[in-house]
């Protein structure tokens, strides 16, 4: 399962290793933007 899970980030940086990398509904967060991922959330 933690492969699976390492594989998909690295599709998901184009291959590159980035920390953190979040995905939320398909969309890519490779930095902590607290408002950017609140919203993707939906948390106020």
């Amino acid at each position: 399962m933690e492969n699976q899970i390492f594989n998909k980030m690295l599709e998901a940086n184009g291959g590159k290793r980035v920390i953190p990398t979040i995905l939320i509904d398909g969309e890519v967060f490779t930095s902590f933007d607290r408002n950017r991922l609140k919203e993707a959330l939906g948390v106020k």
